[in-house]
């Protein structure tokens, strides 16, 4: 590895005998060298990045750790998408037995809007959302009420 602490450590050790010399670039790989955890590459020590998951702690290459970046963060999308479809299922059996019409595409909308549970099971609140369906969703987040708003135009008129 040609670097320039390397290089400096080199003049200073061209005079010494082959056996001497050897004996000095062992020192100096031992102390400046490390392998990559994930790809066994050998890198510098000052160049590795330390990497913390939850298999394991180590020093890894810049290469390795923007991987195990992007594939985290893929992991994290799978997780959101999965966790998006458990609760559309939940929404779902729960309008079943309340009895409410939406489709599937319009809860999904509702859960995008980041509308909590209580207020997509709500009724009134399905009716005012279809009513108001082909609005932008920024419009529909203004004009739509929460939980409690609904009640006080039951109430009101």
């Amino acid at each position: 590895m040609k670097t320039k602490d390397f290089m400096e450590n080199y003049i200073i050790i061209k005079e010494l005998d082959d056996e001497e010399i050897i004996k000095e670039l062992r020192r100096w790989y031992s102390t400046n060298i490390t392998e990559c955890s994930l790809c066994n590459k050998m890198i510098l020590t000052k160049e590795a990045v330390e990497y913390n998951n939850k298999e394991f702690i180590k020093r890894i290459c810049k290469r390795c750790y923007e991987k195990e970046l992007e594939n985290s963060e893929n992991e994290n999308e799978l997780n959101n998408e999965t966790e998006i479809e458990k609760r559309l299922e939940r929404l779902k059996n729960l309008i079943k037995v309340l009895e409410i019409e939406v489709s599937d595409g319009k809860l999904l909308r509702l859960i995008s809007m980041e509308y909590k549970d209580v207020d997509i099971l709500n009724a009134d609140f399905i009716k005012l959302f279809q009513k108001y369906k082909n609005e932008a969703d920024k419009e529909i987040k203004f004009i739509l009420p929460f939980e409690n708003e609904i009640e006080n135009l039951l109430i009101n008129g």
